[in-house]
Formats: C-alpha cells, structure tokens, sequence
C-alpha cells in the first residue's frame, strides 16, 4: 500500500473484503489503517514464533500493551528493591491476555 493513491488503497481493500468470505486472505502492509480496516486477527511473529490475536490492529496494540504493563508489573513484584534478580519466574497471564501461539 506505500505506491497506492487514495483511489488504489480503496480499490484494494474492496477487493480483499470481497475475498475474505471465500478463505483467508494475508495482508501485509505498513498502512494501520488499512490493518485496521481489513482485519479480524493478526499474526506477530517475534523470537521464532508467532502469536495470533483476534481483532483489529488497534486491538491488537491495546492487547500487546496490556501484556507489556502486566509483564513489568509481575517483573516488580518479583524483585523487590535491593534483591538480586534470578530464579523467580513470573505468574502465567490470564487468558484474555494470553495470545495464541504457533511455532
């Protein structure tokens, strides 16, 4: 979508939409969007694998977010002021933070 005008990017997304009821359809682009438009779940692939989140790109921020702010908080609570650092490991998410994941 970086090359598409207005006309183009438009064009593209009706012909996606119109694809999706037949099978799924990969979208890869550095427009949000359009992720947003076209999406109704996302792949992040990161440390050799991948984690599946329903919904929009902007749901997906929010989500992944959430998990950054509850991973530092389990990471605080876990290494008090002063305590070296090592060998606690965190508490699992609670599954609506919890992404699908694939290796």
């Amino acid at each position: 979508t970086n090359h598409l005008d207005l006309d183009g990017t438009e064009w593209l997304e009706r012909l996606v939409l119109s694809e999706m009821g037949h099978g799924g359809v990969v979208v890869v682009s550095h427009d949000r969007e359009v992720l947003d438009r076209l999406s109704t779940h996302l792949l992040h692939s990161a440390g050799g694998h991948g984690e599946l989140y329903a919904g929009s790109y902007s749901d997906f921020l929010r989500r992944a977010a959430l998990q950054r702010e509850a991973m530092e908080q389990v990471e605080s609570d876990a290494s008090p002021a002063g305590e070296e650092e090592g060998g606690v490991l965190p508490p699992p998410l609670p599954d609506t933070l919890r992404p699908s994941r694939f290796q």
